[in-house]
């Protein structure tokens, strides 16, 4: 890569001017949860998260779990650029797998709320993707993919290609049309570059999530920011996937993290 096109802003340059000149955690790996309170609320409770300080990432928030040893971004809902720029300050500090929780809108007539899904196959449409690379389409790692692949029926998943749009409320007819005539099942707005980031990064990464709701003709919402068991069942999914990951490993004593006093995940 020639001079010209080395980029000026870098990830370890940013968290220099933040005070962090190497990771205060032993973490390598992390689950951005791209979701409100409810949902994040309760992953957190199911890892038994512990808050780190502030100013880490360029988010207000971020947990640590010691048993697996582990990050949680929770309520990263702020789009592609929010998405690329977490992972990348992510891999900076040493994050080599990444699990994205999120939800997704069907476009897909035959996928309802309420669904678990895999994101087996986004489509890079977007101007954040665009910025990373110029391939079609990206998707998980294969062996994360293996993992729920083997699960399928014991889950009820259903593996979906999503895509992602830059703009929630310009979700017209026509370009839902065009979405699916390019094989995509939902769209959301980070599972694209969630993949293609982290494709060119090389982290390990697969996103699962709930289709909350349906935008084939009409907007169907009963899964839109509601308490729901199906949530439960993605949590555990991605509880038994990192006991599974961990278990591959040899065990490294942890670093301690530096921790401030519990909040509630209330204000988040």
């Amino acid at each position: 890569m020639g001079f010209q096109n080395l980029p000026i802003v870098t990830p370890r340059k940013v968290l220099e001017k933040r005070g962090i000149r190497e990771p205060p955690f032993s973490a390598d790996m992390a689950i951005i949860c791209f979701r409100g309170r409810q949902a994040c609320a309760k992953l957190v409770r199911a890892f038994c998260g512990s808050p780190l300080r502030e100013s880490i990432l360029y988010h207000p928030s971020l947990y640590h779990s010691s048993k697996p040893d582990l990050l949680i971004v929770p309520k990263m809902t702020w789009g592609g650029p929010v998405t690329a720029i977490v992972i990348e300050e992510l891999f900076t500090l040493g994050v080599r797998t990444l699990i994205g929780f999120g939800a997704g809108g069907s476009i897909n007539p035959a996928i309802h709320p309420g669904a678990f899904f895999v994101a087996e196959k986004a489509m890079c449409t977007d101007g954040t993707s665009r910025e990373y690379s110029d391939q079609v389409d990206c998707g998980p790692d294969p062996q994360l993919l293996e993992y729920y692949s083997d699960r399928r029926e014991e889950l009820d998943a259903l593996f979906l290609s999503g895509l992602t749009t830059d703009s929630l409320y310009r979700e017209t007819p026509k370009k839902i049309e065009n979405w699916r005539r390019l094989g995509a099942d939902f769209i959301n707005l980070e599972v694209s570059p969630f993949y293609v980031v982290c494709s060119i990064l090389g982290i390990r990464a697969i996103y699962v999530g709930l289709i909350t709701d349906s935008v084939s003709e009409k907007w169907k919402s009963e899964y839109w920011g509601v308490e729901n068991e199906v949530d439960t069942r993605i949590i555990e999914s991605i509880k038994g996937l990192c006991a599974d990951l961990r278990s591959q490993l040899p065990n490294t004593p942890n670093r301690t993290p530096q921790i401030r006093p519990n909040r509630s995940m209330g204000t988040h």
